[in-house]
């Protein structure tokens, strides 16, 4: 997983040095940048499985699936699980839909090019990934209480949050810059869980990180429905 955030920070340093002037927005559509940041992604699903969250037969969305790395191996690491990917770049999409089809996984993943803020679903889900690091800081509490509204009773959702900066303020600083050119929101774990604690999630926390990549991951988790007596 560290090797492919090392390529992911390489293609968004060669980018920062061939266009410095750019707006921040998540406009890139080179197959290189977009391939490497989809393999990046994808280690989140094992962080996630060893920390208890999902289950085989879960119902998972995948917020900003890009070329649906995550997506893909959600499925391998659950399999009998479904995963709806959404994602308002078209040219990640098309990636992400030969990807997904070279995978053999077109009946187990859905993908829809839409933002998070604009997404409907009547069957609501048992796991939510959203990545902050391209939510826009704007529209990042509308997110968290739609994705609030999608989840299950029970079912949890993962916030990813990029920072290094513990003790290295020059590798926090380098975090924020990809970020901000990334179009997302710069969000250290102790505001996502007052966040997400805002949106109605309850037991939310950082999972301990045992891992060399720098992602930090949150979670909280939608209550259980009362029991009527």
């Amino acid at each position: 997983m560290l090797l492919s955030f090392t390529r992911s920070y390489l293609t968004q340093a060669l980018d920062l040095v061939n266009d410095p002037a750019r707006a921040g927005t998540w406009s890139q559509d080179n197959p290189t940048l977009l391939q490497a940041q989809g393999s990046a992604s994808g280690g989140v699903a094992r962080l996630v499985s060893a920390a208890g969250l999902g289950h085989d037969g879960a119902r998972i969305l995948d917020v900003g699936t890009g070329v649906a790395g995550l997506a893909i191996a959600l499925c391998n690491t659950y399999p009998a699980a479904t995963v709806v990917g959404i994602d308002p770049f078209g040219p990640a999409l098309a990636i992400a839909r030969r990807n997904v089809s070279e995978a053999g996984l077109e009946s187990r993943i859905t993908l829809h090019e839409t933002t998070i803020e604009d997404f409907d679903d009547s069957d609501g889900f048992d796991l939510v990934w959203l990545p902050s690091f391209f939510i826009p800081e704007g529209v990042l509490d509308d997110a968290i209480a739609r994705i609030f509204a999608l989840t299950r009773p029970g079912g949890a959702v993962v916030v990813g949050v990029l920072y290094s900066g513990e003790g290295d303020p020059l590798a926090g600083a380098v975090d924020d810059l990809f970020t901000v050119r990334a179009g997302g929101s710069v969000l250290y774990p102790e505001a996502a869980v007052a966040r997400l604690n805002q949106a109605g999630f309850s037991d939310s926390r950082e999972i301990p990180r045992t891992w060399d990549a720098p992602i930090r991951l949150v979670v909280g988790t939608r209550a259980e429905s009362a029991v009527q007596a």
